[in-house]
């Protein structure tokens, strides 16, 4: 049994470690994204989430009329 017990600690060590790192990760890309966008004015923010929201939709749409078919 304890060996059992060692294996759920460690399970739960391995995958508190991969959560880390993910959310390590995920910390610096947003840091990075922020200093990169932080220098755009909000007009040029502005088109870019209108460009981003339209090829999101594009695809979408493309998707749900190939489901259909």
């Amino acid at each position: 049994m304890k060996k059992e017990v060692k294996t759920e600690i460690n399970r739960d060590s391995i995958q508190d470690q991969v959560l880390k790192q993910i959310r390590d990760w995920q910390r610096s890309l947003a840091d990075y994204l922020n200093l990169k966008c932080r220098h755009l004015s909000a007009k040029a923010t502005l088109a870019l989430l209108i460009i981003f929201s339209t090829l999101v939709s594009v695809a979408l749409i493309r998707l749900i009329i190939n489901a259909i078919d």
